[in-house]
């Protein structure tokens, strides 16, 4: 999976445990998948951290 800096930077936004060291370090994994889950033509994605 390769990065992807709207989502880390979400990450470090709402995880005040993280620092942007360790998630660009990747030292913090997620993993995440765009999908319409609502059929709106809108992605939503969907995190999940490790």
């Amino acid at each position: 999976m390769r990065p992807d800096a709207a989502i880390e930077s979400a990450i470090l936004r709402i995880a005040p445990d993280y620092t942007r060291e360790i998630v660009g370090e990747t030292k913090a994994r997620y993993a995440s998948e765009r999908i319409d889950l609502n059929g709106d033509g809108r992605e939503e994605v969907l995190v999940y951290l490790m």
